[in-house]
């Protein structure tokens, strides 16, 4: 009785085994897949990556080609924030004004050119560029760094979010001094 009692546990023992290890061996087999599955989408995230990289590589190679054309563009092209704080300014910059892009970096696109027009002329700028959101254009007289003055063709972009709230100027100044003096030198003739 004792020994039946014996290999009836035993018995017992190896079913509540057997169940222990079918019951792992699903969990195992379930972890498996769970595991595979995310290593399938970490490699699926990992290419969308690459990709993503590649596109980005592309896009800074252009952003450069940009750059360094409108850095070695003729005209003056300056980019100020909402306020006319300089946030960019081209090489041009210092061939027509007398300062380095450097120099004009952070501070008021206004206060570095001396404003020698009458107030009312950057009063309809302001009104044209900030509160109707257009393209301004006009002929305008500057001072350079050495306080020389200058006459140039002037056009103030607006760039707009997808909200159409400005979040930039852009400026192109093309310096028409010296045609300026042409013109005069021709009609004193």
């Amino acid at each position: 009785e004792a020994f039946n009692l014996m290999v009836s546990a035993v018995k017992q023992s190896k079913e509540d085994v057997d169940i222990k290890v079918r019951f792992q061996t699903k969990e195992i087999e379930g972890k498996a897949k769970d595991l595979e599955e995310q290593k399938s989408a970490i490699l699926n995230i990992l290419e969308d990556v690459e990709e993503e990289k590649k596109k980005t590589e592309i896009l800074a190679n252009d952003l450069e080609k940009f750059k360094l054309a409108v850095d070695n563009a003729s005209d003056q092209v300056v980019i100020t924030d909402p306020e006319g704080i300089v946030i960019y300014g081209n090489n041009a910059l210092q061939k027509i004004t007398g300062f380095t892009p450097k120099e004009a970096l952070d501070k008021k696109a206004g206060v570095l050119w001396k404003m020698p027009m009458p107030l009312e002329y950057y009063q309809n700028m302001w009104d044209v560029i900030k509160k109707q959101k257009k393209v301004f254009v006009s002929e305008i007289q500057n001072k350079r760094k050495n306080g020389e003055l200058y006459n140039a063709n002037i056009s103030i972009s607006p760039v707009l979010n997808d909200k159409k709230k400005i979040i930039y100027f852009v400026a192109i100044e093309h310096d028409i001094t010296k045609e300026k003096e042409i013109d005069k030198a021709k009609t004193e003739f």
